[in-house]
């Protein structure tokens, strides 16, 4: 069985790396953390990127993914357990009041950016941003640029306009649906609290590969549920 970690609202790490150039991207902090933590647990990492760092706490000066280089793109584009997708333009932008050629243009301006710093396509999973209904128009958007699968929210949220209400439903019970091509996910589990150490992850992960037994803790939102998507993976977020 395999663990997808998919960690949202993603731009500092990358402009820490393009500020510091190293030899190695895992030689900062944060990226030698998701090393570790893939080398201990073996999960598999998505994280969905900003375009800006605006409105982030503790920004002091704009950084955009116009910035990156493909410095690391040799050393990425051989680390097939991580990869990167589209979150939003920035921390409060929301795809909902932009027109469709205006979503496609900012997220074909992302995925650009991120092929140059990543070496690697986006990946083929998709997690919305929460301002993002995700209806059926911006789905083909996904569908183009090679996203089938989008996973859902592990709560009430509803953020896939192209699913009925019925069909939302469906996913939050049994776990899955698919239509027109795409695979819909519901989250096992979330993170409020991404400052965790790996000994507490591995804790959390053995709890969600544990028949689905509920890994709460202070640090963590929601439950494990003991379903398992087609594929025999589950998802977590943070």
């Amino acid at each position: 069985m395999s663990i997808f970690y998919c960690i949202n609202d993603c731009i500092r790490g990358i402009e820490e790396a393009m500020r510091d150039p190293r030899r190695s991207i895992f030689d900062h902090d944060y990226f030698g953390y998701l090393r570790h933590l893939h080398e201990e647990t073996g999960v598999r990492i998505t994280q969905f990127i900003f375009w800006s760092n605006r409105d982030i706490t503790g920004v002091e000066e704009e950084w955009t993914l116009a910035s990156v280089t493909d410095q690391y793109e040799e050393e990425l584009a051989g680390t097939p357990w991580l990869q990167f997708g589209i979150h939003a333009p920035d921390r409060h932008s929301t795809y909902n009041t932009m027109t469709l050629s205006e979503i496609r243009e900012s997220r074909t301006e992302i995925g650009r950016a991120l092929k140059t710093f990543s070496g690697k396509a986006l990946s083929p999973v998709s997690k919305p941003h929460y301002y993002v209904t995700g209806t059926a128009d911006v789905v083909e958007i996904m569908s183009d640029e090679g996203i089938n699968t989008i996973l859902m929210p592990e709560d009430d949220r509803k953020v896939a306009g192209a699913l009925t209400k019925e069909e939302t439903l469906q996913v939050r019970k049994s776990g899955e649906l698919k239509k027109d091509g795409t695979t819909y996910l519901r989250t096992d589990l979330c993170l409020d609290n991404p400052n965790l150490s790996i000994d507490e992850m591995k804790t959390i992960i053995d709890d969600v590969l544990d028949q689905g037994k509920p890994a709460w803790s202070t640090t963590t939102s929601g439950r494990c549920s003991d379903r398992t998507t087609s594929s025999g993976a589950k998802s977590i977020q943070c």
